[in-house]
């Protein structure tokens, strides 16, 4: 029994995934393909009302309505105007219904190995290229080191939880 958990486990380190990278702030970071449903290019975004600075409202595509968050926000950047360049991730149902995040550009396609991703520790913060990174909920997984810089792996999933938490939170207030 333990040495199938320890080949299992050796399996996981070896497993490689295919990440959608893209840019924020000349910063390139990746999310996991199989989260990732769509590409969209129009991010002509519907303000909501008292919504926290995190999300910056909704759209509509072919009939359905996505939630539209600021990863900016989300990861303690700076805010910014809206770019001609600036995409939208549109997330699969599985982590949560009809949501997207705001990018500045898209990248690529590329494979990584588990193994080959350092992973965050876990405080509460992270200092990084100068950058305090929030990671409550661990939104920044991990980095991944290229021949032309670092990848910051993101998790959708505690995406979704930091969105969450702060709608809850503003809603008590």
């Amino acid at each position: 029994m333990v040495t199938k958990l320890l080949l299992e486990s050796a399996k996981d380190k070896n497993l490689t995934k295919q990440y959608v990278t893209f840019w924020l702030e000349n910063k390139r970071f990746g999310i996991d393909i199989l989260d990732v449903k769509e590409i969209y290019s129009d991010v002509s975004v519907t303000p909501i009302c008292h919504s926290t600075e995190d999300v910056r409202g909704y759209i509509n595509i072919r009939g359905e309505i996505y939630l539209v968050a600021d990863l900016r926000m989300l990861l303690g950047l700076q805010k910014t105007f809206i770019n001609v360049e600036e995409k939208l991730i549109i997330f699969k149902d599985h982590l949560f219904e009809s949501f997207g995040v705001v990018i500045d550009k898209i990248a690529d396609v590329v494979s990584i190995k588990d193994s080959e991703i350092e992973k965050f520790s876990t405080d509460a913060t992270e200092i990084h290229e100068g950058y305090l990174w929030n990671n409550q909920f661990k939104i920044v997984e991990g980095i991944f080191k290229t021949e032309n810089g670092l990848i910051l792996i993101l998790n959708g999933e505690n995406i979704v939880q930091s969105i969450l938490s702060k709608s809850k939170h503003n809603q008590a207030q």
